[in-house]
């Protein structure tokens, strides 16, 4: 009589092909714990690939004009702790960007010594949302700027008609005139050293005002010893004015 197989109860069998079941059901329960921990690290730390994008940043710069010298010591500074040496005129930029929506606020550190001028900003303060390029550093101040005139040595006075205003109007070329501006802002000019309408060098003794950008002669002219202008009425006196 041959050896029988050993017979198994059918819940022991079950019970066996449970177990690999649980185990997979185990594992896929811990990998999505683990998958759901990283993710939230992910959204905590701005992480995990495309999350973490650094803000644009922003250069500031602009111009300088009027700057006297060469290594004159002109330090500007952009509110940020950056400071830059300024050598020479023209564009000028801060080597340090700044993030945008940064505030900056450029400043004369150190004004020229070499020669002594005094400079000033504008348009120096902001925010930064793209390249800053339009602050100006004007070093033109403390310092006389023709405007406007004759450049010709010597020139002869040109008076036009008494008391009107004109374009071609000026009082020509003279030295030791008195000056004054009255109450409402009006040059007056009085006399002096200098030539007269036909060229002629003497002490002058006419009376002129500057005002809306043109000249007007204010009074007939003559010379301070009586000669009367070629053309013009007599005046007599010395400082004190009459009609004859």
């Amino acid at each position: 009589m041959g050896l029988q197989p050993t017979k198994v109860h059918p819940e022991l069998v079950r019970e066996k092909e449970r177990v690999p079941l649980m185990s997979t059901l185990t594992r896929s329960a811990s990998f999505l714990v683990w998958s759901a921990a990283l993710f939230a690290g992910c959204v905590l730390q701005e992480g995990c690939g495309g999350g973490n994008t650094p803000p644009p940043t922003f250069t500031i710069g602009g111009t300088v004009t009027k700057l006297a010298g060469m290594n004159g010591g002109l330090m500007l500074q952009d509110g940020s702790g950056n400071s830059l040496p300024v050598n020479a005129n023209g564009n000028f930029t801060f080597p340090t960007a700044v993030s945008g929506g940064t505030s900056y606020n450029v400043t004369i550190a150190t004004q020229p010594a070499s020669p002594a001028q005094s400079c000033g900003v504008v348009n120096g303060s902001g925010t930064a949302e793209s390249d800053v390029t339009n602050i100006t550093v004007d070093c033109g101040h403390n310092e006389w700027t023709w405007m406007s005139g004759s450049a010709t040595l010597n020139l002869q006075s040109t008076y036009g008609t008494m008391g009107v205003a004109g374009p071609g109007n000026t009082p020509g070329g003279r030295q030791y005139a008195a000056t004054w501006t009255d109450k409402s802002g009006t040059l007056w000019l009085f006399g002096g050293y200098g030539y007269d309408s036909v060229g002629t060098l003497l002490l002058l003794n006419d009376l002129w005002k500057f005002s809306h950008g043109q000249w007007t002669r204010s009074v007939e002219p003559a010379d301070i010893f009586d000669r009367a202008v070629p053309g013009e009425k007599t005046w007599t006196g010395w400082g004190r004015w009459r009609k004859s």
